[in-house]
């Protein structure tokens, strides 16, 4: 933990002093044209150092996160959320590599929804080293518009992670259905669960799939690693 701090110190400290440097080409705007792009390129490429400082911290920070939070260490872990919290309101490096917000086209005539296409709100958030989308706690949703997914009827499946502490209740919306789904946690965080959510109909308005946070025990609801979406007649993997 000592480590990781003086990182962040040492971290904030060169970004403070590269955000300083950005101020003077940020208040003076009436400068020849060339000039003008010169200083845009130039607080573009500081931008990109300042993500390159943080990511690893950023990593690092999910990580013990993770760690102190499924050995039931929770003061520590809701220490190490806030910093978390702290330095996405500075600078984002989860969001950077993130495709746009989409269902996917699977096997067999299936669509899945994936942590890194998901439009996020509040507490969840996309984990970029694990792939999934964790912080299911207090309150949240994560949507995928359903535009590229033809209409019909589609079994729903959750593929997902929890643990013995972990748990709760979200509400999935998918068109005009909408259902509240029990998650209870149980065995180990590492094991991949699968619940089945039920039948949606996907119409040729289709709107969006939404799972939202009703409520969550202590560690979260869980840890998602996706929803497939499959054709009635075939069966999700």
């Amino acid at each position: 933990m000592n480590n990781i701090l003086s990182k962040r110190t040492k971290a904030g400290s060169i970004c403070c002093l590269l955000l300083c440097m950005m101020l003077p080409f940020a208040y003076a705007r009436d400068k020849p044209a060339a000039l003008q792009a010169l200083e845009e390129d130039f607080e573009e490429n500081l931008r990109i150092q300042i993500r390159t400082l943080y990511e690893p911290y950023h990593a690092a920070l999910s990580k013990l996160y993770n760690k102190k939070l499924k050995s039931g260490k929770l003061e520590d872990a809701l220490a190490i959320k806030k910093e978390i919290e702290r330095i996405d309101r500075i600078q984002s490096p989860r969001n950077t590599e993130r495709s746009p917000i989409t269902a996917i086209a699977g096997s067999n005539g299936t669509f899945l929804l994936l942590p890194a296409h998901a439009d996020l709100k509040e507490n969840i958030h996309y984990d970029q080293e694990t792939k999934l989308l964790i912080g299911w706690d207090g309150s949240g949703s994560a949507r995928w518009p359903l535009d590229k997914v033809p209409h019909g009827n589609y079994d729903v499946t959750l593929n997902y992670h929890s643990g013995p502490f972990a748990g709760g209740n979200i509400q999935m919306r998918a068109g005009k259905a909408k259902k509240i789904i029990d998650i209870k946690g149980s065995g180990k965080w590492q094991e991949k669960k699968l619940m089945h959510l039920g039948e949606i109909t996907i119409e040729e308005t289709p709107g969006d799939f939404l799972l939202t946070i009703l409520n969550s025990r202590s560690q979260g609801v869980m840890e998602l690693i996706r929803v497939t979406l499959a054709p009635k007649a075939s069966t999700p993997k």
